[in-house]
């Protein structure tokens, strides 16, 4: 049996989970904060109204969190574009397929290369990316994913599913028996009736 993440999200507590945590985690609010001589203060604009409100045009802040953490909890990392403006500053932010990136060293920096089916390669500075890992490994450049790490336990999971929905699917019956103190002829009735 073969794990994908399509096939993983069909077993419902790794659905659930998977869900969950996104949700929650993009459902936080997500304020920017700039140091003073005196502290902190918040930030309204720029780069706050990006991550709090809107990173593009054709998201809210919560669907592209969404979007990053479920990705993050399923394949295991997620990437955003940062697209600047000439003097340099934030003025979107786009979510990138994680199923096309490949990252790379190149000394000490790291380099993203994006490519989609059908169109040219990419190349993209640390500085670009908003690169949100599961859990690197040791080189610093790969990384795991829940899924793919699970992917024995998530297998024996589909395996029962479709074991169960084909012989329940036939017209099966489980070979066991209910026992128990019952007091009466109706609650053994109803028992056996559930």
């Amino acid at each position: 049996l073969t794990v994908t993440i399509e096939n993983a999200l069909g077993v419902p507590a790794v659905w659930a989970a998977t869900n969950f945590m996104a949700g929650t985690l993009a459902g936080l609010p997500l304020n920017v904060y700039r140091r003073n001589k005196d502290g902190r203060k918040r930030v309204t604009s720029g780069v706050a109204n990006l991550i709090h409100d809107a990173p593009n045009d054709f998201q809210s802040s919560f669907e592209w969190r969404k979007y990053l953490f479920d990705n993050v909890f399923t394949g295991g990392r997620s990437f955003t574009y940062v697209e600047r403006n000439a003097s340099k500053r934030p003025v979107n932010l786009f979510p990138l397929n994680p199923t096309f990136m490949t990252v790379r060293a190149v000394g000490v920096q790291r380099e993203y290369v994006y490519r989609e089916p059908e169109t040219a390669e990419k190349v993209y500075t640390a500085s670009e990316i908003i690169d949100i890992p599961f859990m690197l490994k040791p080189d610093g450049c790969g990384h795991r994913g829940p899924i793919m790490t699970n992917k024995d336990a998530i297998g024996l999971a589909i395996a029962a599913s479709r074991y169960g929905s084909r012989f329940f699917g036939n017209g099966g019956v489980p070979p066991f028996v209910v026992t128990g103190g019952f007091q009466s002829p109706g609650a053994m009735q109803r028992a056996a009736g559930d």
